[in-house]
């Protein structure tokens, strides 16, 4: 039984590790993804686009979708964040003898998104009158 709770710690601190923590890390990366999503956003100027109607109007979408791509990358290292602190509440339940642990760490990350829906959208899609149109600005 001790050999397996080892295996079970290793694995567990690797997690949090690979998720949390250096350049390479989960967080790290989508960090970067989110900063290169806000650089691409600000690029989106007059000086790039001009004036006239047809090319203002796509930039507005343009501009729209590396918004909601940061704000979407900004939810996932929010979700890796929960989910790395769920593996070291387990871990340490773990430690302290808790046999119920890997339960209680399953049942925890139940409850975290395992994909980025804006409120907007969740709001449309849940929707009293059923799942309402979406906005073709609206990618999330």
């Amino acid at each position: 039984m001790a050999e397996d709770l080892e295996v079970t710690k290793e694995k567990w601190q690797r997690w949090i590790r690979e998720l949390t923590e250096g350049d390479e890390s989960v967080i790290a990366k989508l960090q970067r993804a989110a900063d290169d999503c806000e650089r691409l956003r600000q690029m989106q100027t007059e000086a790039k686009w001009g004036r006239e109607e047809g090319p203002v109007a796509f930039q507005r979408v343009y501009t729209s979708y590396w918004q909601q791509e940061k704000t979407a990358l900004e939810a996932m290292i929010k979700n890796v964040g929960k989910f790395a602190e769920a593996v070291q509440r387990a871990l340490d339940n773990l430690e302290a003898g808790d046999e119920e642990a890997a339960t209680k760490l399953n049942q925890e990350v139940a409850g975290i998104p395992s994909m980025y829906m804006s409120e907007e959208k969740r709001r449309l899609l849940d929707s009293d009158f059923g799942a309402l149109p979406i906005p073709p600005d609206l990618f999330y």
